[in-house]
């Protein structure tokens, strides 16, 4: 291609808030004809994706207003509504068999239409992996059907992440011991909760006195109204801030341990074809 041309499409590009990075990753943009990049802009504009989402989605850029359109209105017809498919842009990438198919899986585990347009997300997912989740979640984790139907977010989580935050929530948070029983059907409000928030609370309540163990849902209160308990004075917005401060160095101590966690467990389902965590 001649290099003024190349230019001309970059700039076209650069016009539409692309990033030289997003420009770079998408590089068989500057192969299409501005017309044609302009034309799959404007339809996704009037399908209510902002500037800054197209930027962001830049592979959008390539697919015909007709195929855009189609999956769009596909997606419509599932339930799906339009700030959903704005926030999970890939849905209009993909084939809508191919949708159709993974809607018809969700739907065969009772997955209310409901809860799978909440969690549209769902949609993207492989049906193999999809249905490996699930059985770890209902074979080795033990969870009943019913909340993983009325909290299907939880098939998209990483199933080793998710069973240590259960073990970590019944070894550190209940006080058991590895070996004591724990049904974890009986907490489903700490299902999403972040251990670095769960822990840094706990030994709020330690330190000042407070008994939790009676009253777990203690560990779920806003910051706000926990320190209410130790200071009246103190306004939400300085709770709110004095708790985030506190938390932060869980959290990075936290997340820094769990992607070499993450990391490790992979491996170990390569090498051994199964999960690290066989009983939570």
């Amino acid at each position: 291609m001649n290099p003024n041309t190349i230019k001309t499409h970059y700039d076209d590009l650069r016009s539409k808030k692309l990033s030289p990075e997003k420009i770079a990753q998408n590089a068989s943009l500057l192969n299409y004809n501005p017309k044609t990049i302009q034309a799959n802009h404007d339809k996704l504009v009037s399908l209510g994706f902002s500037e800054q989402k197209i930027a962001q989605n830049a592979s959008l850029l390539t697919r015909s207003p007709k195929t855009i359109q189609d999956n769009h209105d596909k997606l419509m017809s599932l339930g799906i509504s339009e700030q959903k498919i704005a926030q999970y842009t890939s849905l209009l990438t993909m084939n809508p068999n191919t949708i159709k198919t993974h809607y018809a899986n969700l739907r065969s585990k009772e997955i209310s239409p409901e809860k799978i347009a909440r969690n549209a997300s769902l949609l993207t997912m492989n049906p193999k992996t999809l249905q490996e989740h699930y059985n770890y979640l209902k074979n080795v984790i033990n969870l009943e059907v019913n909340k993983i139907q009325q909290l299907p977010s939880l098939l998209m989580f990483n199933p080793d992440a998710f069973a240590k935050k259960l073990r970590m929530f019944k070894l550190d948070t209940l006080g058991l011991k590895r070996n004591d029983m724990f049904n974890p059907n009986e907490y489903p409000r700490f299902y999403l909760s972040s251990p670095a928030t769960l822990l840094v609370k706990k030994d709020f309540y330690i330190e000042n006195k407070i008994d939790f163990r009676n009253n777990l849902l203690l560990l779920r209160r806003p910051w706000k109204r926990i320190f209410k308990n130790i200071d009246k004075a103190l306004s939400d917005a300085d709770a709110e801030n004095e708790g985030r401060r506190i938390t932060q160095p869980y959290k990075q101590r936290y997340d820094s341990w769990m992607r070499e966690y993450k990391k490790w467990c992979s491996e170990y389902y390569l090498r051994r074809g199964r999960r690290l965590i066989i009983k939570v």
